[in-house]
Formats: C-alpha cells, sequence, structure tokens
C-alpha cells in the first residue's frame, strides 16, 4: 500500500483523485490549510493535515496541486500577488520539506498549466515547445522552476488544460449554457485545450505508475477545439442555441486582466503521453460533454 500526500487535495481536482486512490487502496494523506471544513468527506480512509509537521511518516509519492483559483476574483495587484505565492511559494516549501525529510526517490507530480505557453495561435504545442509570455505563462513558469528545486526524486510537471467534469470551469459555464446565454468569446477562433475528469485522471496515474517517467507532460485530450466550436458544441449539448457572442473588448471589460486566460489559444497535444500508450477514453467533446451531463443531478 502506497502512502500517497496530495497538496491541494479538497480542491475540483484533488477530490476526484482522492476517490481513484481510495479505489486503488492507497494511503491517502491530504495536506489543506482548512481540513476541518473537508474532513467530513472522508472521515476514516484519509488522513488531513494541515501543516507538513502534522505529516506521521514521509510519503511515498506526492501531489502538488495546490492553489487560488484563478477565476475566482478579478485579477487585481493583490488576487495576482495571492495566486502566485499560492502557488510558487506553496511549491517552494513543499520541496524544502521534501528535500530534507522525504523518501529517497519519491516522485514528485507538481501542477502546472498549458498557460506556460501562452498565446501561440494555431501553433501545435507539445512538451519541447518554449514557453510563452503574460502573467499565466510567467506564473507557470515560476512554478515550474519550484518544483524543479525537487532533489530525492523524480520531478513531473503536469501541464493541465481545461478539466471538464462536475465542478471546475464546466460548472462555471453550464447555467449560462443552459438559459441559452452562451456563445464565442472574441470571435471563437482560439484553441481551448481540454480533457475529461477520467482521462485526466488515467494520465496522472499512468505518470505516477511508470517508473521512467519525468519532466513536463501535457494532460490535455488528443482533439483541441477552437472555443467558438466548443461553444457550439456545450449548447447542442444541452439542446439550447449559442447564440450570443462576445466581444473581446467587452469581455476584458467584464472581467479584466482574467480574459488572457479565455482569450489565449494553446493549440497543445498530450505527444508524450500518446507515445507512452496512454490512450483517451474521451476523445471527442460531444462524448465527453454528454458522458458528464448525464451524470449531473
Amino acid at each position: 500500500m502506497r502512502h500517497i500526500l496530495i497538496s491541494g487535495g479538497s480542491g475540483f481536482i484533488g477530490s476526484h483523485l482522492v476517490v481513484r486512490l481510495l479505489q486503488r487502496h492507497s494511503q491517502v494523506t491530504v495536506l489543506s490549510r482548512q481540513p476541518e471544513r473537508y474532513r467530513h468527506q472522508w472521515p476514516s480512509e484519509v488522513r488531513w493535515i494541515a501543516s507538513l509537521d502534522n505529516l506521521l511518516e514521509a510519503p511515498d509519492v506526492v501531489v502538488n496541486l495546490a492553489g487560488a483559483p484563478l477565476p475566482a476574483h478579478r485579477w487585481t495587484k493583490a488576487y495576482r500577488r495571492e495566486i502566485m505565492n499560492s502557488r510558487v511559494e506553496g511549491t517552494r516549501q513543499l520541496v524544502h520539506w521534501l528535500n530534507q525529510n522525504g523518501k529517497p526517490d519519491a516522485p514528485l507530480l507538481s501542477g502546472s498549466a498549458v498557460g506556460w505557453y501562452g498565446d501561440r495561435g494555431d501553433e501545435e504545442l507539445d512538451e519541447a515547445s518554449p514557453p510563452g509570455q503574460g502573467f499565466a505563462a510567467e506564473l507557470c513558469q515560476c512554478w515550474e522552476h519550484a518544483a524543479n528545486a525537487y532533489s530525492k526524486g523524480r520531478v513531473i510537471l503536469l501541464r493541465t488544460g481545461i478539466v471538464l467534469g462536475r465542478g471546475g470551469a464546466l460548472a462555471q459555464m453550464r447555467l449560462p449554457y443552459l438559459i441559452g446565454l452562451g456563445g464565442s468569446l472574441a470571435g471563437g477562433q482560439q484553441f481551448w485545450p481540454w480533457i475529461h475528469m477520467d482521462d485526466y485522471l488515467d494520465g496522472l496515474l499512468h505518470l505516477m505508475d511508470n517508473e521512467n517517467a519525468a519532466g513536463p507532460y501535457n494532460l490535455v485530450g488528443a482533439n483541441p477545439v477552437r472555443q467558438g466550436d466548443f461553444a457550439k458544441t456545450l449548447a447542442a449539448v444541452f439542446h439550447r442555441p449559442a447564440l450570443l457572442p462576445m466581444p473581446g473588448w467587452l469581455l476584458r471589460l467584464s472581467v479584466g486582466q482574467m480574459a488572457e486566460l479565455l482569450l489565449a489559444s494553446q493549440r497543445c497535444v498530450p505527444r508524450k503521453l500518446l507515445e507512452e500508450g496512454w490512450a483517451c477514453r474521451h476523445p471527442s467533446l460531444t462524448d465527453a460533454l454528454r458522458d458528464i451531463l448525464s451524470k449531473w443531478s
């Protein structure tokens, strides 16, 4: 039974990961700033800690997913600082503890995002592509740099796209599309790399189990789509129109600098995962959305 430490295990992705790990009979410890708020979800199966000082034994695997949510607030100067600190400083503290107290050869799987590539238009992006520019790119580059300071084992960087499941980005889009307010953003030509939660977890567990896995991996589906096509597909699954496009200037006026997340184009492909034999359960966006919404009460 492997002992898995998850930093950020109470979040959208982390909570789904906990369920999969428990199904695999792993011993799971979750590092959370508010453990009492979430302890009731798994009262006996999971150990919750607020500090690494409370860790009873060093983990066999570490998954670092902690960070303030990007779309939670406007990107004011103060909130950009919180976003950066929650990821970069949190990762530095975790890595420092692991370098001092961790088990030899314990892999670190550390969060990142496709924002690492910046806004790249129609350019196909794999793990060998150079970094981009902008706040999201700077954030991801600093985040990965902090993780790469880990010296006791493999570092695996999880460059994640839009994860589709019951929660997260899809939860924010669900109501507007249900009432027919969906549509393209700034023309909708930007590529949105997406991945079904099942495929994300399959990929992450593949990397956890593969002793040769190291470096960056694009955790995205094999078929990125343009935002306008994403909007049409989501509206069609809801049996609604997608007739309310939003121009870029209005989006920027509404959400400020956070519009960078929605307007950047990243045509990412999971080249390394595919080369290692990973395969999407949900390669079609239509089928992925239907699967999720069919289970969403």
